[in-house]
């Protein structure tokens, strides 16, 4: 994968002040952030390609009736219609744009009609706006009849901004014009047949292909089946367990489960052949071998989903699934490059949900994994409420760790739901800098910062010392689909901004797979 590409369409979130900078003199341009907006909207069609960018598809299949004399139980079923969610400009748009400051004062607002917007829909802000440790906040404001109030907004700390950038709408169905057609999709996979080298036993092993995108796994090595572009895959024999199946062993819960790796092959769509594809023995190099992986130990946490990857030719490639709580083995290949392999997973520490990737330091001798959890800097985890602070503007701050642990961490997302009792509502997202007592930003005529007003919250802490992984990991909080059909459902999940920089389904995809292979470690809590 080309990484340039992806630093060009994913929101720069490095911490070292790439959005920083003061006005220029003389006959210097004036440094500028140069934002506009697009909508989202639904069509349905008959068709499989198109021109528009596709930020999500959705399937539907024929109806078939089991009890006609020609129904194929193992026939692929029929496409009957698509759903695509595309975009198009906003132009006359009612979001605002706020400059706030650390401490959540109201700086500036820029509305559609300003001098600043165009009548195109292209907001330009001068840099030196933004205070160094102040934020950018995107939102709406709604006041409907008897008084009730509704604020969605996002806000992200100066650091995190780009010179360019184009934002999702709230909501749907907004833009005007043609849809937009500059993002990346989905590169046309390869449908493939390949038959893979059994090593002597056909019938005990798995035999799989596993791309960046996807895993294609089945019991017998006579043409397995995948869909594969012109990147690099790895073909796979792996141990066969009792629970596997011809029906179920290319499911995810299958996959999932500890097993050893027997063999395994690097290839792309030159390598395919109606012959027997000649795979490499794990102990084939002296150098290989089957290594020992010991478990964190019981105590303030445990893992789940724990799993080894590799790079090789710029992809993120699944290698082999790792016992989340007991000691194991997994099978170590010299060729691939002890500096090529990526542990991950998911699980819980000192009352946090945690997702790491990290680089094992000797995948030749072993993983020691024992004491990996704690020897976590973690902050520690308190109920999230809203308490009086001197330092906030708005006399209210969040709060859901004890200060003192948040310098072992990098960025800092908060998601709370206000609601007063009587239909009004507010809806924040910031992206800051880690404060343990973050402050609450003002916006004019809306007051619910009150700890009975929170409804739900979730913080989450990132960190990693990889600037790509940072950059990789925020693409993906937004729920495309629920926004685009206006799902009022949407609105409620903490996972979802609501709006966010506007990228592709193929993209955020590409993103996620990325993840795979980039240092990091996330804490997140839901209240």
């Amino acid at each position: 994968m080309d990484k340039r590409l992806y630093l060009s369409l994913l929101l720069p979130l490095a911490l070292a002040g790439c959005g920083g900078g003061d006005d220029g003199g003389g006959s210097k341009p004036t440094p500028k952030y140069t934002i506009d907006f697009a909508s989202f909207y639904v069509t349905e069609t008959e068709k499989d390609s198109t021109r528009c960018d596709i930020y999500d598809e959705k399937i539907y299949y024929e109806n078939v009736d089991p009890s006609d004399p020609n129904y194929d139980p193992d026939a692929e079923p029929e496409v009957d219609y698509r759903e695509w969610v595309h975009a198009n400009k906003v132009k006359n748009t009612r979001l605002r744009v706020a400059v706030h400051s650390a401490q959540g004062q109201l700086l500036e607002t820029y509305s559609a009609g300003s001098s600043s917007w165009s009548n195109s829909g292209t907001l330009q802000i001068n840099k030196s706006k933004i205070p160094s440790d102040g934020y950018l906040t995107i939102y709406e404001s709604v006041i409907r009849p008897g008084g009730i109030k509704f604020l969605d907004s996002v806000s992200y700390h100066k650091s995190l901004l780009s010179n360019n950038m184009r934002f999702s709408d709230f909501q749907p169905q907004r833009g005007e014009g043609s849809c937009i057609t500059t993002g990346q999709d989905f590169p046309n996979l390869r449908d493939i047949k390949q038959t893979l080298e059994d090593g002597g036993d056909s019938s005990g092993q798995v035999f799989g292909i596993n791309s960046s995108y996807d895993t294609f796994w089945a019991t017998s090595p006579i043409n397995v089946e995948a869909k594969l572009d012109n990147k690099q895959s790895l073909a796979v024999r792996y141990e066969r367990l009792e629970s596997d199946t011809p029906e179920n062993v290319d499911d995810s819960i299958q996959k999932d489960k500890y097993r050893q790796i027997n063999a395994y092959r690097l290839l792309d769509l030159r390598d395919i052949t109606s012959k027997p594809l000649e795979m490499n023995e794990i102990g084939d190099d002296y150098r290989d071998g089957t290594n020992y992986w010991y478990a964190p130990l019981a105590g303030n946490g445990r893992l789940d989903n724990v799993s080894l990857s590799i790079e090789s030719g710029g992809e993120p490639l699944f290698w082999q699934a790792l016992p989340n709580d007991r000691d194991g083995y997994y099978g170590y290949a010299h060729k691939i490059g002890g500096t090529n392999y990526y542990i991950s997973g998911s699980g819980v520490v000192d009352g946090w949900g945690i997702e790491f990737t990290d680089k094992p330091k000797d995948v030749s001798t072993g993983i020691d994994y024992s004491t990996w959890l704690q020897d976590l800097d973690i902050p520690y985890r308190t109920d999230t409420e809203i308490v009086s602070c001197g330092s906030s503007e708005t006399g209210a701050c969040l709060r859901s760790y004890a200060s003192g642990g948040e310098g072992s961490w990098d960025i800092q997302r908060s998601f709370l739901l206000l609601e007063d009792g009587f239909g009004g509502q507010i809806r924040q997202v910031i992206y800051s800098k880690p404060q343990s007592t973050l402050p609450l930003l003002t916006f004019t005529g809306f007051d619910l910062f009150v700890n009975d007003n929170l409804q739900k919250s979730k913080v989450s802490l990132f960190s990693s010392s990889d600037r790509d992984a940072s950059e990789f990991f925020f693409s993906g909080k937004i729920d495309v689909r629920g926004i685009a059909t206006a799902d009022p459902q949407a609105s409620l999940d903490p996972n979802n901004d609501g709006m966010a920089l506007l990228h592709t389904e193929f993209e955020r995809a590409e993103a996620l797979s990325e993840l795979r292979v980039q240092p990091l470690k996330v804490l997140s809590a839901t209240d």
